[in-house]
């Protein structure tokens, strides 16, 4: 016997959570089917997690600090981690959370029904032995972490993200394979918390996906904080406890405790028989046009599984845009000002395109900058690392990225993806009074920049 639905979300994280939630906000019946935890990876082993062990490095890093805030009495030397109550902070978060969420979930009238999904045909899904029938149904299925394919010792200690956030102690020495966001995150946490860290990276920089200069900034940065950085190095196997990769031509070995690989995220539909319903896909990702629709006009993707930004709020977004979608609504996705957000305690924050891109695609670009250490309340906070760049398009004012190095740099790339959206120029950016003292008085000053010259720098 069959249960009938208007929509049946297959997955609990991030998107199908967020999908259920608005379908059932616009009166749809709906049923979100989860097989583990409601949150997916971002709540459970993802986002909130990561966050807590930097929250903790923050800490750490004030307390080492608080002398010259004329804090005495602090003995420095014997401040250190404990990994198991630190776990249990996360774990408490986490719960918190996911609780949270589940109660959302029941308080807007979401069913909710724990199970592996199989797709009999683009109407009919099979859960425990049962048939769900809807007239659509939104994939949100998510990621795993992806490894190399390259010969790996059965006795070597190789993690992923999952087991690093899982770890109840901090080892002596971790090589982490890719420098990338994740890679860059746990090993900025793991460095600060006392393990000697060596970034193994295949491109000729680490984090290629963001902004020349930001990057070569958040590069030197990491160094002087003490990771060492191997880029245009490829790994080539993984012993017991030894990394053998090729940088220009010569083979090197790196010695390591653990290894972590951090070498991006494949999607996960193999269980769900995608193509008993016909749904294509395109390196190995669902395809979806703009409203997040498959080449199935009633079955949607969503998040991690569709690929074309692995990041929560990306998830988030895509999924109201598909449930307004099938209720009628024109909204479609805009990938060109999703932020992005690294949190090192100096972080990193990005939206738009980059200096190169702009000067690859209009013909008169100009470039503001405002450096962090001009700012009075980046001096009060003792982080003056770092520089806000904004590039417009000099013809049209119009604000084509804006790119972040620099204290509460996450927060702040909010108020870049605000003016964008509502495509205020540069000039209007100018008369936008901010608050003083804070950091936020760095955008007056960038756009200030971009017209006549910053008020505060030279």
């Amino acid at each position: 016997m069959s249960k009938e639905y208007d929509i049946a979300v297959i997955g609990g994280g991030v998107g199908g959570y967020v999908s259920a939630i608005r379908a059932s906000q616009l009166n749809k019946k709906v049923i979100l089917i989860e097989r583990n935890k409601i949150g997916g990876t971002c709540l459970n082993v993802g986002c909130i997690p990561t966050k807590a062990f930097l929250k903790s490095i923050n800490i750490l890093e004030e307390i080492k600090h608080a002398s010259s805030y004329g804090l005495t009495n602090i003995d420095v030397e014997k401040v250190k981690i404990d990994m198991k109550k630190l776990l249990n902070k996360k774990n408490s978060i986490v719960d918190q959370l996911v609780s949270g969420i589940e109660g959302v979930l029941v308080g807007n009238g979401v069913e909710l029904l724990q199970g592996d999904a199989e797709l009999i045909d683009k109407n009919s899904i099979i859960v425990n032995g049962n048939t769900i029938k809807a007239k659509n149904i939104i994939i949100a299925t998510g990621s795993n972490p992806k490894k190399l394919p390259i010969d790996i010792d059965s006795e070597a200690k190789v993690l992923d993200s999952t087991d690093i956030l899982n770890l109840d102690y901090i080892p002596k020495s971790c090589a982490i394979i890719g420098g990338g966001v994740i890679g860059v995150e746990l090993g900025y946490f793991l460095k600060k918390a006392g393990s000697d860290v060596t970034i193994i990276e295949f491109m000729d920089s680490i984090l290629p996906m963001i902004d020349e200069e930001i990057q070569q900034l958040a590069t030197e940065y990491l160094i002087r904080e003490g990771i060492k950085i191997e880029t245009s190095s490829q790994a080539m196997e993984i012993k017991e406890n030894t990394l053998i990769y090729k940088r220009n031509n010569a083979k090197k070995e790196l010695y390591f405790d653990e290894i972590l690989m951090a070498v991006g995220r494949s999607a996960v539909y193999d269980n769900l028989r995608i193509e008993n319903a016909g749904i294509k896909t395109d390196k190995n990702f669902i395809k979806t046009n703009l409203f997040l629709q498959t080449n199935v006009p009633n079955i949607y993707a969503v998040g991690d599984v569709n690929g074309k930004s692995m990041l929560a709020h990306t998830a988030s977004m895509e999924a109201i845009i598909a449930v307004e979608h099938i209720c009628g609504l024109k909204s479609k996705m805009d990938y060109g000002k999703i932020p992005n957000a690294i949190y090192t305690n100096t972080e990193i924050a990005t939206v738009g395109i980059t200096e190169k891109e702009a000067n690859d695609k209009y013909k008169n670009v100009k470039v503001g900058r405002f450096p962090f250490m001009a700012n009075g309340k980046s001096k009060i906070e003792g982080c003056e690392n770092g520089l806000i760049k904004a590039i417009v398009n000099n013809d049209t004012g119009e604000i084509l990225g804006v790119h972040i190095f620099g204290i509460h740099g996450t927060n702040l790339i909010a108020e870049a993806v605000v003016a964008m959206n509502l495509e205020a120029t540069s000039e209007e950016m100018v008369k936008c009074i901010h608050p003083h003292p804070t950091i936020s008085e760095v955008f007056q000053e960038v756009f200030h920049d971009l017209e006549d010259g910053s008020i505060h720098y030279l």
